[in-house]
């Protein structure tokens, strides 16, 4: 209705009866809600989603959720899931929301996709132990930490299949636990985007002094931000949702907490979803 508003021709005769319109569509907007609470997967994801021992849940998508939430009428229901737990509930029709979640043709398939960011996957190493971290990667160098549930891109699907082959891949729950093996070599590699890695070793109170971010330019940019699911989410609300997910202000003041949270070593390579503005 609103990309109406922009488009129908304003004459003389219809202005009136146009304004009127579009006047009362913003309003049943700013006073709508979602038919019922909508269903959020939660874990733990660095500064991104906390959780506390009691279950509190915090943290920059929580803020982001609320912002929707003012927009759009709606309420969250968050339910505490693993990652991988709540990924494969998403791709099941069994939750409606993932945030904080890559680009993929597999979610794609089960979700409408607002992107928040582009970035290039970075491989996380200890500092000093390879000279070219990238080439020791490609050759065989490395038994990189996987993260069940993570997909960035064609080339990571490839390369965790390379790897697999070589017996060189440790599984792991979740990526706070791929960069405690990191450190404590228990595995040599970690891949995350730069802002989630600068994220958990803050969380963790580790020293960045110790690790070293070898962005994968070479790789196809990485987009990551809110999916909605297609099939759990009624048409009615899936537009409340989409329009609040595609305001303009929302997106430019989360995109500037996220970058007073973030260290500039983990934004290198980082954008804004659309632009080529850090």
């Amino acid at each position: 209705m609103l990309h109406l508003c922009a488009k129908l021709p304003v004459s003389a005769s219809n202005r009136v009866f146009i304004l009127g319109l579009c006047l009362w569509t913003l309003s049943a907007l700013s006073h709508a809600a979602c038919s019922r609470p909508i269903t959020v997967a939660a874990s733990p994801l660095g500064l991104n989603m906390r959780i506390s021992p009691q279950g509190n849940i915090s943290g920059l998508d929580v803020d982001y959720l609320k912002k929707i939430s003012n927009i759009s009428g709606c309420e969250f229901k968050f339910i505490q899931v693993s990652r991988i737990r709540g990924l494969t509930m998403f791709e099941h029709d069994e939750i409606e929301v993932l945030t904080s979640a890559s680009k993929t043709p597999g979610r794609d398939a089960h979700g409408w996709f607002s992107p928040f960011a582009e970035a290039s996957p970075a491989l996380i190493t200890l500092r000093g132990a390879y000279p070219n971290p990238h080439k020791a990667l490609y050759d065989g160098r490395i038994v990189l930490n996987i993260v069940l549930g993570y997909d960035f891109s064609a080339e990571y699907r490839d390369l965790v299949d390379m790897l697999g082959k070589k017996n060189l891949l440790e599984k792991v729950s979740d990526p706070a636990t791929a960069i405690k093996k990191v450190l404590t070599r228990h595995g040599d590699a970690f891949i995350i985007p730069a802002p989630a890695a600068a994220y958990i070793i803050k969380e963790l109170n580790l020293d960045t002094a110790d690790f070293n971010i070898t962005p994968l330019s070479d790789w196809s940019k990485l987009e990551y931000g809110l999916y909605l699911n297609k099939s759990k989410i009624s048409k009615q609300d899936m537009e409340l949702l989409k329009v609040a997910a595609r305001n303009r202000k929302l997106i430019d003041d989360t995109w500037v907490e996220f970058n007073a949270l973030t260290p500039a070593w983990g934004m290198v390579g980082v954008f804004k979803a659309g632009s080529k503005q850090r």
